[in-house]
């Protein structure tokens, strides 16, 4: 949770578009994964991965989408509103159990999904600014989430491969979508960056994601 709850912070920091710096995170992360999985001499399941190839690449897709839809609500809203509005994403898992995994709630997770829906309108109503421009930061923080319980959702549903496996394939299927649209939307300005921001950028795909 520490890791995951700093990340906005370093993104902050990188001045490039969000699909970019969303394009440079899966990138270094794969690389990371990929020497590490050669240090210990693992071969990745290939055949195995055939199983359940349109899942492993939907939860990519829904990768790429949640992370560029993360780093741009964190350039209309503050870190604390961003954050704390993609918390919801366990709250709609919550919701959505019953009808997909067929768990009951019981009265105690119902309280705490209306508690949850209260601090989300809390948020919304408690806006640093009040502008329709940190609204749109909101809204698009709660995408986020709607993806991060998506591939939560298709993450269950996977059983072909694990662990770091599954997050290979899932890596290389948002690369693929990432390497189509950060060229189709603002290009490669990477090189523009000095260092500090290039050091952000190294640690948020070595540490927040790859590690």
């Amino acid at each position: 949770m520490v890791i995951f709850g700093t990340i906005s912070i370093f993104v902050k920091n990188i001045a490039v578009t969000s699909g970019e710096i969303a394009f440079w995170r899966v990138l270094i992360a794969l690389a990371v994964i990929l020497a590490f999985k050669l240090i210990r001499r693992e071969k990745l399941p290939i055949k195995e991965a055939k199983e359940d190839v349109i899942w492993l690449v939907l939860s990519g897709v829904a990768i790429g989408v949640d992370w560029i839809l993360f780093f741009e609500a964190l350039k209309y809203a503050s870190v604390s509103i961003t954050t704390l509005t993609y918390y919801f994403c366990p709250v709609l898992l919550m919701v959505l159990s019953p009808l997909i995994f067929k768990e009951r709630i019981n009265g105690k997770q119902w309280l705490f999904f209306l508690m949850a829906t209260l601090g989300l309108v809390l948020i919304v109503g408690a806006r640093t600014s009040g502008s329709d421009k940190e609204l749109i930061g909101i809204a698009l923080a709660l995408c986020a989430a709607f993806c991060y319980a998506f591939i939560i959702i298709i993450n269950k549903r996977i059983k072909s491969v694990s662990g770091i496996d599954k997050t290979v394939f899932q890596f290389i299927s948002a690369l693929a979508l990432l390497c189509v649209y950060a060229p189709l939307t603002s290009g490669f300005q990477v090189s523009a960056l000095y260092t500090k921001r290039l050091v952000c950028l190294g640690v948020v795909g070595l540490v927040h994601t790859g590690f």
